[in-house]
């Protein structure tokens, strides 16, 4: 892989165009890197209005984002960002493949464990990194994505490079969003899965109630 300089633009293709990957996809844009948007439920109302991003750190508003219907649309780029829901892992290679050339990235912002492990098989594990995402997102009305609190990701790389870290941080650096890097992706999967399984189950079974009130 070749390196990347420090805040050079990069093409990113966003697969799973939901809360979570509009909005950090949308930062992405925000901070002047070419971001191109596979949508499906949202395609219309975003290619006639924008994608409209309401945020405790900035509302932000892409009056015309690069969104597709197709993987094939986007074609190559630097950075693949996978941020479909673990439930579609098996459509991900398929959705992924027509981004991917000799030197694409690829970020998956999914929530689970052993998913990077599927996506080094299909694509090699050196160009393969994982992101957690610390945030509470969720979607309004189609185009509008409604960012409530938090919002930093720990990165790491699947092979736990160094230097494949430091390209990965640099993606960011011109953004608005708060990134750390992890030497061992393995045990920040684990630290989220340990936030996430208590907090989840609670949520649920109190009714709703938030985190903060946890």
């Amino acid at each position: 892989m070749e390196a990347t300089p420090t805040n050079q633009r990069q093409t990113v293709a966003v697969i799973g165009s939901g809360a979570i990957g509009s909005y950090y996809g949308g930062r992405l844009a925000e901070a002047g890197h070419d971001v191109r948007f596979l949508m499906r439920r949202d395609y219309q109302a975003v290619r006639e209005g924008g994608l409209r991003v309401t945020s405790p750190d900035g509302d932000f508003t892409l009056t015309k984002p690069t969104i597709t219907l197709s993987s094939e649309e986007i074609g190559s780029v630097d950075w693949v960002l996978c941020a479909l829901k673990a439930t579609s892992i098996e459509e991900a290679q398929e959705l992924v493949r027509p981004c991917v050339s000799t030197n694409t990235r690829i970020l998956v912002l999914m929530n689970g464990l052993g998913l990077e492990e599927r996506f080094a098989e299909w694509f090699g594990p050196r160009r393969v990194f994982g992101g957690l995402a610390f945030t509470c997102i969720n979607r309004g009305e189609p185009g509008y994505v409604h960012h409530l609190a938090y919002g930093p990701v720990t990165l790491g790389h699947f092979q736990n490079d160094p230097n494949e870290l430091e390209a990965a941080v640099a993606l960011w650096a011109p953004s608005k969003v708060q990134v750390t890097a992890s030497l061992s992706l393995l045990r920040a999967r684990w630290e989220k899965l340990c936030w996430n399984i208590p907090f989840n189950g609670l949520a649920v079974a109190a009714g709703g109630v938030t985190t903060d009130y946890i």
